[in-house]
């Protein structure tokens, strides 16, 4: 046997100390990073942050542009994360930990399985965007996705475009034939989407020929059509550095020069289309090119409404007009495959996580004494009775410390939604299958932008993502810390 020098006393108390100062030194040098991010990050975006960044679209200009939607896609997709791998994830481990197998064969597969969720934890995030993408947006199909296999939850209607630029609406069913609007339609048709999926109440319409309206309409969408050329013109004048620059007199002013010039023509009471075309302006106030066509759009069905109104010509459906085939998603709409939409970014990001959640969830398990096991047992009660009243109560602590470092992984993810979130949405997933967007893919968008102030808007997007992090660990937390008490 080879004979091994003991160190002196001194010696292993110099080794201690120098130990001890390398690790304080790496543990400084890390909180001095992290401290310097946060002092930059929040020094830029605070001043960013307003009810508006919180509630705005993403938009080309810097100044405007917000996370909403963003923000909406990714509570949405973390909510579908955390519902669907905490579940899965914990029943995952009570099978492998308290279920093991004693047969030879059993008992290779168990080990086979349980040394691959452990590497699973390793696999670079991209590879499970990939994944996802072929299981959950494609299901290994390559036809098309707007013809899915089967879908749920979907409402079907027929619109008639009224007169007076209203539509009405009948109830219908998939694939129904479109019949063309008579003098004798005894349908019930509602007078607006809302009302068509309350059941009511219908509208009161009128079916007539189109010669009767065709020298009213004409006349009315002749004079609106030289509207929305001046304020094609007045829009452009007022546009400064890609922005519409607008006030409450500007306005005004704006929808005076728009109207003036046919104030004797308007049928419509001039001073009520004025007011409207000057509260529609300012709502547009700091919108961008692309937003001002919509914005546009709007300002002149609002007008055109009104002078169909003076003129009589609501609630009318010209004989002979074909309606448009409307569907209504409802909030659970769901098809096969799911296609690149909320769903399919929770149980890819589920994905991510899973394996995190199953091995932290067994080291929980593990840690309950066997004793308490078997005092159960003893007293006559079953094994599940043992996980359920004993077992579960007791690892919950260490399951929930698991979750949280698990979705705190999940909801700075950008690579496994890359293939299948978007960025510069206007609005937030309304159903399941609802394309979305997430503040990561936002945030890097805005950092690839070569206008710096983009920055600023990028680091007020990490404080509202931090900030939707700490809420989701202060709840795990807090379950964490009434188990323990309950223990």
């Amino acid at each position: 046997m080879p004979e091994y020098q003991s160190s002196s006393r001194k010696a292993r108390q110099i080794k201690n100390t120098l130990f001890q100062v390398v690790a304080m030194t790496a543990a400084g040098i890390a909180l001095i990073v992290l401290a310097t991010l946060l002092i930059s990050i929040c020094a830029r975006g605070f001043p960013r942050l307003s009810p508006e960044f919180i509630t705005n679209p993403m938009s080309s200009n810097s100044a405007k542009t917000g996370i909403g939607p963003a923000l909406m896609g990714s509570i949405s997709i973390l909510a579908i994360c955390a519902l669907s791998a905490i579940p899965l994830g914990v029943a995952s481990a009570i099978l492998l930990e308290e279920y093991r197998p004693k047969a030879k064969l059993p008992k290779m597969l168990h080990g086979f399985v349980q040394s691959n969720i452990t590497n699973l934890a390793g696999v670079p995030s991209i590879v499970y965007g990939i994944l996802g993408f072929s299981v959950f947006v494609i299901m290994f199909s390559s036809e098309n996705l707007n013809e899915p296999w089967l879908d749920i939850g979907q409402e079907f209607y027929l619109e008639y475009p009224g007169a007076g630029g209203q539509s009405f609406y009948v109830e219908s069913s998939e694939g129904a034939e479109l019949t063309p609007a008579t003098l004798t339609m005894d349908a019930v048709i509602y007078g607006s989407l809302r009302e068509a999926r309350a059941g009511g109440p219908p509208a009161e319409v009128k079916v007539v020929e189109a010669g009767d309206l065709e020298g009213i309409r004409s006349e009315a969408d002749g004079r609106l059509r030289k509207i929305n050329r001046s304020m094609k013109r007045a829009l452009r004048a007022a546009t400064v550095d890609g922005a519409f620059q607008v006030d409450e007199t500007s306005a005004g002013e704006i929808a005076a020069a728009m109207l003036t010039p046919l104030k004797d023509d308007l049928k419509a009471d001039y001073e009520v289309m004025k007011e409207t075309a000057a509260t529609q302006l300012l709502a547009m106030n700091g919108q961008d090119a692309v937003q001002q066509i919509q914005s546009r759009r709007v300002l002149y069905d609002k007008l055109l409404e009104k002078e169909f109104d003076a003129a009589g010509l609501r609630g009318l459906i010209i004989e002979g007009t074909e309606p448009l085939p409307k569907d209504v998603k409802k909030w659970y709409y769901m098809q096969i495959p799911f296609g690149k939409g909320m769903l399919a970014g929770g149980l890819t990001l589920m994905l991510v996580i899973l394996p995190v959640i199953i091995v932290s969830s067994q080291e929980a398990i593990r840690a309950v004494s066997q004793e308490m096991r078997s005092g159960v047992l003893a007293l006559g009660g079953t094994k599940w009775q043992a996980i359920e009243k004993v077992v579960l109560p007791s690892a919950i602590p260490g399951i929930c410390t698991g979750a949280i470092l698990a979705l705190s992984r999940a909801i700075g993810e950008a690579a496994p939604i890359l293939l299948i979130g978007y960025v510069g949405l206007q609005a937030g997933p309304d159903h399941l299958m609802a394309a979305f967007a997430a503040l990561p893919l936002e945030i890097y968008n805005w950092t690839s932008e070569p206008d710096k102030s983009f920055r600023d808007a990028a680091a007020a997007g990490i404080i509202v993502l931090l900030a939707v992090l700490f809420t989701f660990n202060a709840v795990a937390v807090f379950i964490r810390q009434k188990f323990q008490q309950a223990n």
